[in-house]
């Protein structure tokens, strides 16, 4: 297996039992405006450090360079908010790449999106169309989510967010600030096996919920979870996404 480790500054897990936030003189200002920019560069310094295993990653064999043409839905998506809230889509496009065999960028455009309380028409920043809610292009982890006792198996891919995944409002009025990552199964090609298609899966932890299935890499370390920020309360949010990833060429993985 490769060696190679996440960015810190990109995951951000949250630790497994952290709470979520809800959401003088001149010289002595001058001081401490000082000592803060100090440690701004210094945590900055420390968040550029590797943050996670390779003992995490898989690697896809000849996929540097591969694109992928398009991004298809197999259900309709549908993002759950825990403050009741549900925004249902009825489409989902999309592109990236492989900038590498463990490590690549992502788009998705769902569309057709409504949020199911109101009826409201749902857009994100910077989107042109109604209904549209753009995932601007993202860095995604090879990943491996099970653990030695299902043999490293199943694999996936770990979407960045960052501080900002998305933004949309709804009917002008419901804001939705969607921050953190989420993690896919792909369900084929398995290891060992070439192909050019992924079957990839985001889903809930069970149907219904607000919180993700897979939120651990090998079951193990800090989640990975989604937060969706809403009139300045903070809320667990799940992906519900069936769909498949088609490649400008075959690629393998490689788990072991």
């Amino acid at each position: 297996m490769a060696s190679h480790s996440f960015p810190r500054a990109l995951l951000m897990p949250r630790r497994a039992n952290a709470p979520y936030r809800t959401g003088r003189n001149r010289e002595a200002v001058m001081d401490r405006k000082m000592m803060l920019l100090a440690a701004a560069a210094t945590s900055a310094a420390l968040f550029a450090m590797p943050a996670v295993s390779s003992a995490g990653e898989w690697t896809a064999h000849n996929a540097t360079g591969k694109t992928f043409t398009s991004i298809t839905k197999v259900n309709n998506p549908v993002w759950r908010v825990a403050n009741t809230d549900v925004v249902t889509c009825t489409g989902v496009t999309g592109g990236g790449e492989y900038t590498s065999t463990i490590t690549g960028t992502i788009a998705l455009d769902f569309t057709g999106c409504i949020d199911n309380t109101f009826g409201f028409t749902c857009k994100s920043t910077g989107a042109v169309t109604a209904g549209t809610i753009q995932i601007p292009s993202k860095v995604f982890h090879n990943v491996i989510i099970g653990n030695g006792a299902d043999s490293g198996t199943p694999i996936g891919m770990l979407v960045t967010g960052g501080n900002e995944l998305v933004t949309f409002t709804c009917g002008g009025v419901l804001t939705f600030k969607v921050t953190g990552n989420m993690i896919g199964e792909f369900e084929t090609p398995n290891c060992g096996v070439a192909g050019t298609t992924y079957n990839v899966n985001f889903e809930p932890e069970v149907p219904g919920s607000t919180r993700q299935r897979f939120m651990q890499i090998t079951t193990t370390g800090g989640l990975f979870d989604l937060i969706s920020e809403v009139g300045g309360t903070q809320y667990t949010t799940s992906l519900q996404l069936t769909g498949q990833i088609h490649l400008s060429g075959a690629v393998t993985p490689t788990c072991s």
